[in-house]
């Protein structure tokens, strides 16, 4: 699971790096679908 949100995150990254766009953004709705919110959620 890890690695492919950091295969979004590369691919996201380089994709900004060629056009600025809110990749941070859409990476935080990735993020979202890919990792459950109980991971997510702050003691």
């Amino acid at each position: 699971m890890w690695a492919a949100l950091l295969a979004e995150l590369r691919a996201l990254v380089e994709m900004e790096a060629q056009v600025p766009v809110p990749v941070w953004e859409e990476l935080a709705v990735r993020a979202s679908a890919l990792v459950p919110a109980e991971m997510l959620a702050l003691p």
